[in-house]
């Protein structure tokens, strides 16, 4: 077994399980902007979720984006796909585009973790669908992330509470409750200021190219932080 060399200023062999979030903490970009630029010209109702996207990131500068807002979004992803395009459409997203944008030191981090024999969770406001892909090339344990309902070949809704701020704390403790396992014994690394509350439950939080306001509750909280940023891509 080879056990890769990560800083142990960010990283805790003694905990039992070991969360990471998505965008911009894995990733050096939001992958819900990664998608919407890509789908662009990539199947029906592109240009669409292009300019709604605009609208919920003009209302995420402003501070005013509820997760209701965030979530229509998705919900009209799925009025103009199926499960199948959709599936097959993140597949090829994930190849041509997505795949290309992991760090290659959170990458690392996460080997790091599963060399010592200790479980790695995506936990992310992305959907499953284009989450999974992610999930997969990194050798992911578990994913939590916001689900799709669907009836046949149909999308139906929403699994809710949506995971998203405090909801990504229901659903991780849900998960770590059938684990029996307790949020002391957990880490998890985050970029965004959305994830405090999970941040704050958890025994070694870190924060992950942090935002100017994560940056600050950080820097007040005394958690560690790293900065991917400018570095190496994965693969």
């Amino acid at each position: 077994m080879t056990v890769r060399t990560v800083t142990v200023d960010y990283a805790d062999d003694s905990v039992k399980t070991a969360f990471f979030d998505l965008d911009d903490t894995l990733t050096d970009i939001d992958t819900d902007w990664l998608w919407t630029r890509w789908r662009l010209l990539k199947g029906p109702g592109g240009w669409r979720e292009f300019l709604f996207f605009l609208r919920i990131t003009r209302l995420y500068k402003q501070g005013r984006l509820t997760v209701d807002r965030y979530m229509a979004y998705h919900l009209l992803r799925i009025k103009i796909l199926n499960p199948f395009e959709y599936r097959s459409l993140a597949e090829r997203f994930f190849l041509e585009s997505g795949r290309h944008h992991i760090f290659a030191r959170a990458a690392e981090l996460v080997a790091w973790y599963k060399d010592h024999n200790i479980p790695v969770v995506l936990i992310t406001a992305q959907n499953d669908i284009l989450a999974e892909p992610f999930a997969r090339l990194l050798g992911f344990h578990d994913m939590i992330a916001n689900r799709f309902i669907e009836e046949g070949d149909v999308f139906t809704g929403v699994v809710t509470p949506y995971n998203f701020q405090e909801g990504k704390v229901h659903w991780a403790e849900k998960y770590l409750t059938e684990k029996g396992i307790s949020f002391s014994d957990c880490a998890f690394y985050s970029d965004s200021i959305h994830d405090a509350p999970l941040l704050s439950r958890v025994a070694f939080p870190v924060a992950v190219n942090p935002d100017k306001r994560l940056t600050s509750l950080a820097h007040e909280k005394g958690w560690r932080a790293v900065n991917f940023k400018g570095e190496m891509f994965f693969g």
